[in-house]
């Protein structure tokens, strides 16, 4: 590698002369090394391609083969830093040809994963712009995080920047030695985004007697003040122990689904759920400690007063159906209470063997601490997730495999699958993996620049 050089004159201090010459100079040469400068942008890229194949064989989810999906993504990453000023765009632009038998799980776009804006010092930061929060320490099964936005476009992503999409906010960061106060404000909190009414990873349910079930997606407000959203949180290390405390105040964040009865009489009356959302109280905390080799996490969300929505069961339909006419076409089921509300996760990455090989577990639950009868909660109360992963072949050979898992009106639900991927050293991974019990196959290449 040819560094650049700089040629300095420094005094000629021996006091020696070579005889029968003269020197030209009383100087000599130095080679002075000079280190490189540093440019405050930063631009990534990666281009990826997915196809994705239904094989019923492989689980009870699809009932016929299909192609789930050929997406093309294009990440596109530019930073810049300059002293304590400090800049983020990323963006991820989905391509979907019409190739596939079901709907692609969002239209062909551009989505805004962060942009944002830093400022700050030793003392005081201020981020302004949509930006991942990430509060609380969960790797799969979060509780506490409130303030990002989680994108349920597509279950299948593994990658763990598409899981959620930047929320506008304005974040301030107070540092008193190892110490940091964060106060946020959101002008607008949305529901978590869902996949399309015919897409794959629609939900769909039974009819309720005669009556058919749909879902839709919500109505995502304007930015109102009314939709906004304040946050604080401190913590920091003691004692070897990461931890933070929290609260909240604004448009609960979980995944509630409203059940509305629509049509102009009982034998057009369909039940529709919507992304619902409400304001609550919550106070959170989360904590964070190593014992030998294992690294254990916890965090913790209770609100006093979060919704409890009625499950719209046949009695509850028959006594709104009669009063449905062309010009009354749409009656929420039944009235929203609320009730004190506890969910926790408490998960561990062990390392096993070598260098890379790991476990990670997680097991999430949450309740209402009063009891409620008849409760239409997405939320699943009790969930458990498990993965192993290990590198071979100089860290070229990923091979990962687990499951996420519960037990719902004593059924059993979950999935599990594997993925391998080979890194070809050059910026160029070739993935392949299958989701058991949810019977999808597929294929991903990607480049990274």
């Amino acid at each position: 590698m040819i560094l650049p050089v700089s040629i300095a004159a420094l005094p000629d201090i021996s006091g020696e002369k070579i005889a029968g010459n003269t020197p030209k100079s009383n100087t000599i040469p130095v080679i002075k090394i000079l280190k490189p400068a540093i440019s405050p942008f930063r631009l990534n890229a990666t281009l990826e391609t997915t196809v994705q194949t239904a094989m019923p064989p492989l689980g009870s989810y699809v009932d016929k083969w299909q192609i789930a999906k050929i997406e093309g993504r294009f990440r596109l990453d530019a930073a810049f830093k300059k002293g304590n000023f400090e800049a983020l765009i990323q963006n991820d632009l989905y391509l979907y040809p019409d190739l596939q038998d079901t709907a692609a799980p969002r239209s062909t776009s551009l989505v805004l994963r962060q942009g944002w804006l830093r400022v700050g010092g030793s003392l005081i930061e201020l981020t302004l712009g949509w930006q991942i929060f990430s509060w609380g320490n969960a790797d799969i099964l979060p509780s506490a995080n409130l303030l990002d936005r989680p994108d349920f476009s597509d279950l299948s992503v593994l990658d763990r920047s598409q899981r959620y999409t930047g929320t506008l906010g304005l974040k301030t960061r107070i540092f008193t030695g190892n110490r940091v106060l964060e106060l946020v404000f959101l002008p607008t909190v949305r529901t978590a985004s869902t996949a399309p009414e015919d897409g794959f990873w629609h939900f769909t349910y039974d009819d309720i007697g005669t009556t058919p079930v749909t879902e839709k997606k919500a109505d995502n407000p304007d930015y109102e003040l009314k939709d906004s959203a304040v946050a604080v949180r401190w913590g920091g290390s003691t004692s070897g122990m990461d931890f933070h405390i929290g609260w909240y105040y604004g448009p609960q964040r979980g995944l509630l689904l409203r059940s509305t009865l629509t049509g102009t009489n009982a034998a057009t009356a369909v039940v529709e759920k919507k992304p619902w959302q409400d304001r609550v109280h919550c106070f959170t905390l989360n904590s964070a400690f190593t014992i030998g080799k294992m690294a254990v996490r916890m965090e913790t969300l209770f609100s006093p007063n979060m919704p409890i929505l009625p499950y719209p069961d046949q009695t509850l339909i028959s006594s709104v159906s009669g009063t449905l006419s062309p010009l009354n076409t749409s009656i929420p089921l039944g009235t929203v209470s609320r009730g004190p509300y506890l969910a926790w996760t408490i998960g561990a990455d062990i390392h096993l063997w070598g260098n890379e090989g790991r476990m990670l577990i997680e097991w999430k639950h949450d309740l209402y601490l009063e009891k409620t009868d008849s409760i239409e909660d997405f939320r699943i109360s009790d969930i458990f997730a498990l993965m192993l992963r290990d590198k071979f072949f100089s860290n070229r050979l990923q091979i990962q495999a687990g499951g996420v898992f519960t037990q719902k009106k004593g059924e059993y639900l979950g999935a599990a699958g594997y993925r391998i991927t080979w890194d070809f050293a050059n910026g160029f991974y070739l993935t392949h993996g299958t989701f058991f019990l949810v019977g999808i196959s597929y294929l991903q290449a990607r480049y990274r620049f």
